[in-house]
C-alpha cells in the first residue's frame, strides 16, 4: 500500500468510534470481572482484564476513549495486585498507566496513577515513597479541578492513612481533617463520614488527647444511629471504645451512661 494510501486509512480511522458490539463486549467483561471478585476467583478476574486489554489492542479503529479505557483497566489490575500484596506486579500496572496517561494527556488518569502508587507503596511499607506520590497527585488534581472536589479528599485519605503509619499523628489529623471538610460541603455518605471521624478519634487516643477522641467518635456514633437506628453493626463495640476514652478523662458516671445507651 502507498504512502498517501496509508495516510488515508489513518485518516479514516481518526474519524472512527468502537461500535455496540464492542461496547457491550467490554461491559460484559467487566460484569464477569466483578462477579469474579466477589466471589474470590482472582485468576478468573485477571482474565477478564486482560481479555478487555485484548480487544483494545486489536481494535481496528482508533476510538480517542479507548486509552482512556486501557487506564481504567491497567489501574483495576494494579488495584488487585495490591490487595494480593503482589506489590511488584501492581506497581507495574501503575507504570503502564502512567505511560499511556502521559502520552494522550489524560490528567485524571494520570493522577488517579499516583494515588495507587502511594497506596501500593503504603502498604509497602515505603512510606517517604508513598507521601510524595500523594503530594503528586494532590498537585496534579489542583491543577485541573476545584480544591474541594470529592477526588482530592481521596488523595487526602491516602496521605492521612501514611503519615499516621509514620508516626507523623498531626500531619495526619490536619490531612484527614481537609478530607472530612470536602466530604461535608460535598454532602458525602454518611457512612464514609462516620469512618473518617473515627480515624480521628483514634489518631487522637494515640496522642492522650481524649476529649477531641471522645468528640470525634461521638460524632460517628451519632451519624450511624441516624443511618441504621440503634441497632447498627459492631455498636457494642463503639460503646465500650467511647467508654474507655471516658475513663481515661476519669469521667466514670458519663463512661456508664454510654455503656448503657
Amino acid at each position: 500500500m502507498s504512502a498517501a494510501a496509508n495516510q488515508l486509512q489513518d485518516s479514516t480511522k481518526d474519524c472512527q468510534s468502537v461500535d455496540e458490539e464492542f461496547t457491550s463486549k467490554v461491559e460484559s467483561y467487566k460484569e464477569e470481572a466483578e462477579k469474579a471478585k466477589n466471589e474470590g476467583k482472582f485468576n478468573e478476574e485477571i482474565a477478564c482484564y486482560e481479555k478487555i486489554l485484548t480487544m483494545i489492542d486489536e481494535a481496528t479503529v482508533n476510538d480517542p476513549t479507548l486509552p482512556d479505557l486501557k487506564c481504567e483497566t491497567y489501574l483495576l489490575m494494579a488495584a488487585r495486585y495490591r490487595n494480593r500484596r503482589q506489590f511488584a506486579a501492581a506497581l507495574e500496572y501503575c507504570d503502564k498507566t502512567e505511560q499511556i496517561a502521559e502520552r494522550t494527556s489524560i490528567k485524571i488518569r494520570i493522577s488517579e496513577a499516583y494515588d495507587c502508587r502511594g497506596s501500593i507503596l503504603c502498604e509497602e511499607g515505603s512510606l517517604d515513597a508513598a507521601v510524595d506520590a500523594f503530594h503528586k497527585a494532590e498537585k496534579l488534581k489542583k491543577e485541573f479541578m476545584s480544591e474541594d472536589d470529592p477526588r482530592v479528599a481521596q488523595t487526602y485519605d491516602g496521605l492521612g492513612w501514611t503519615y499516621r503509619q509514620q508516626g507523623k499523628l498531626q500531619l495526619a489529623i490536619d490531612t484527614y481533617k481537609k478530607a472530612l471538610k470536602i466530604r461535608l460541603e460535598a454532602g458525602s455518605n454518611g457512612m464514609l463520614i462516620a469512618v473518617m471521624y473515627t480515624l480521628l478519634s483514634d489518631i487522637y487516643a494515640k496522642q492522650e488527647n481524649y476529649e477531641e477522641a471522645v468528640t470525634a467518635a461521638l460524632e460517628s456514633l451519632k451519624i450511624k444511629k441516624s443511618l441504621f437506628g440503634d441497632d447498627f453493626p459492631n455498636k457494642q463495640d463503639e460503646l465500650r471504645d467511647i467508654a474507655a476514652l471516658y475513663f481515661k478523662l476519669g469521667k466514670a458516671k458519663e463512661a456508664m451512661e454510654i455503656l448503657s445507651s
